[in-house]
């Protein structure tokens, strides 16, 4: 949403839990909660978010789960969040 409000989630473990009906329809919880980031986006709706992840070998082939919410007051829901498909990024080369 452009000069709104998002939430970035990111995790260790991939989820796929229905939010329940105080979100939109078929939103699902796509990542745990081990982080939760809140952001401001500006004009155009977009925010950039520096998340430095240590060169260290331990962290070879691990996963990382991303969703993103963004708070919408159109949905005409109890909490106007929209949701992201979620991401899985793989650590490593």
């Amino acid at each position: 949403m452009p000069s709104g409000v998002s939430v970035l989630i990111l995790g260790g473990t991939r989820l796929n839990l229905p939010l329940g009906p105080l979100f939109p329809p078929g939103a699902h919880l796509l990542a745990s909660l081990d982080m939760t980031i809140p952001l401001a986006n500006d004009k155009n709706g977009e925010v950039a978010v520096p998340l430095p992840i240590p060169c260290l070998s331990s962290l070879r082939g691990a996963s990382l789960f991303w969703q993103l919410l963004d708070f919408d007051p159109g949905l005409m829901v109890t909490l106007p969040f929209g949701h992201s498909q979620g991401l899985e990024t793989k650590l490593g080369n």
